[in-house]
């Protein structure tokens, strides 16, 4: 695989998107979906019940006046099923986080981008991100960042660096991006402490970066 890390790549426009998947209903995984909602129809999202209900609680909060589009489409997905979306092959796996929340593995002519999710370590972390190309990990923190920040981590039910590169590595991963980092973290302590156990490329990603296989 020849991995290229593309960090200046500019932002894409929202308004060509047609299908979003959304992994669970807390703010930081779901706040951006108003502006989907305003700048592009027809639009498909695809999520769990529970994310589902979330959101239209959140768009009735921000926007009570307006109605949901009619060309928004919600699909509801269940770990373990697989979708054919956008032209990718698309599979949930289940994951233990605060609410229900799924990891998301896709495919496309047999390159795979893994995405953990929020969620403590879990065999289903694991086998999302199995023989991926780039397993994308949502660690909080790194045990570097000290024993507090690392408890943090723990009951936000999130990984820290070490557990995100040993799940990358019982997978067979071929890179690894860590993301998702709490305002605590240091991103050179989560660099080091994931480079300490994964032998592949690791990199600790930032807004508008592009990696691509």
């Amino acid at each position: 695989m020849n991995y290229r890390d593309n960090s200046h790549a500019s932002a894409k426009p929202i308004g060509g998107l047609r299908n979003v998947i959304v992994t669970h209903k807390h703010m930081d995984h779901m706040g951006g979906m108003p502006a989907l909602f305003i700048a592009t129809i027809p639009l498909t999202i695809y999520a769990s019940a529970d994310t589902h209900a979330g959101l239209l609680e959140f768009m009735h909060v921000c926007f009570p006046e307006w109605p949901i589009h009619p060309e928004v489409q919600r699909i509801t997905i269940a770990a373990g099923e697989r979708h054919e979306i956008g032209g990718f092959t698309v599979t949930f796996f289940a994951v233990e986080h605060r609410v229900p929340t799924v990891a998301v593995r896709v495919d496309q002519g047999g390159t795979v981008l893994a995405f953990s999710a929020d969620g403590l370590p879990t065999e289903g972390m694991i086998a999302c991100a199995r023989d991926a190309d780039l397993f994308v990990c949502d660690a909080l923190c790194a045990i570097r960042d000290g024993a507090a920040a690392a408890e943090r981590a723990r009951s936000l039910m999130h990984p820290v660096a070490r557990e995100a590169a040993e799940m990358a590595v019982a997978a067979g991963a071929k890179a690894l991006a860590l993301t998702h980092l709490g305002r605590f973290a240091n991103a050179d302590n989560l660099r080091a402490e994931a480079q300490e156990i994964f032998p592949g490329p690791v990199t600790v990603a930032d807004d508008c970066m592009t990696l691509r296989a």
